[in-house]
């Protein structure tokens, strides 16, 4: 037992000791067959900013100080990708400050692509986000892009709205509608009642506001649309100006 033991054990560091390191800057790897390639991720010092030259293909920025973005976005040698899947939340937007953030302090790369495909979610962080995408772009001097695959849909669609230029994939669904409260059974006063009128006022104003400053249809049109949950085609997306290429 003690000889086997000792072969696995041989064998096995074998596994994780015959390879060869190999730089991720490196253009062109010649591998020979059956060779392992342990891959080293390049090292940049903390006291300068991160070369946006450089193919990380990870989500990392740097290996200390906690510079690396979160499990939602990843740097190519072109762009910082950002994806949004799913139902959004406060999480999304937290995760996607912190990330516009790491780049704006500790890289050169001004340049991002969101990419959507998400029925929606919190009106109150869809808004959020999209307000933050205007901030990166005004203030911070991002290009933001977007690309939609598969749905956008709901709170999905001022994120995507904000962006330049915002390409739609053939197929996709895009959907507008009013905001909507989601109440755990109990008791309301009629003052209550009139809050929350007030409230969903001022979220569908926001949410048609940026509809109309991010497309050529107007406010009156957008009314209607929201009021009548309206889906539409990336053609029709384009038509209305709320894309700019179906692709």
């Amino acid at each position: 037992m003690k000889k086997l033991l000792i072969g696995l054990c041989i064998v096995v560091a074998g596994m994780f000791s015959a390879c060869e390191i190999v730089s991720a800057n490196d253009d062109i790897m010649v591998i020979p067959e059956g060779q392992r390639v342990c891959y080293e991720q390049p090292q940049v010092s903390t006291d300068a900013p991160v070369d946006p030259t450089v193919n990380y293909d990870s989500h990392y920025l740097n290996n200390k100080n906690g510079r690396e973005l979160s499990f939602i976005s990843y740097i190519t040698p072109k762009t910082a990708v950002i994806k949004l899947f799913s139902g959004i939340s406060v999480a999304d937007f937290v995760k996607i400050h912190d990330d516009l953030r790491k780049l704006k302090d500790y890289t050169n790369l001004r340049d991002v692509t969101f990419v959507l495909n998400s029925p929606g979610g919190s009106a109150f962080d869809g808004l959020s986000i999209a307000s933050l995408i205007k901030k990166a772009q005004d203030e911070w001097g991002f290009t933001v892009r977007a690309e939609g695959f598969g749905i956008i849909a709901s709170a999905a669609v001022p994120i995507f709205a904000v962006c330049k230029p915002r390409i739609v994939a053939p197929g996709t669904l895009i959907m507008v509608h009013e905001a909507a409260l989601w109440k755990w059974p109990g008791k309301e006063t009629q003052s209550d009642i009139k809050s929350q009128d007030a409230l969903m006022t001022m979220l569908n104003d926001r949410y048609v506001k940026f509809l109309v400053d991010h497309s050529t249809t107007t406010d009156e049109d957008w009314r209607k649309m929201i009021k009548a949950t309206t889906w539409m085609t990336p053609e029709k997306a384009v038509e209305l100006g709320l894309a700019d290429e179906v692709k």
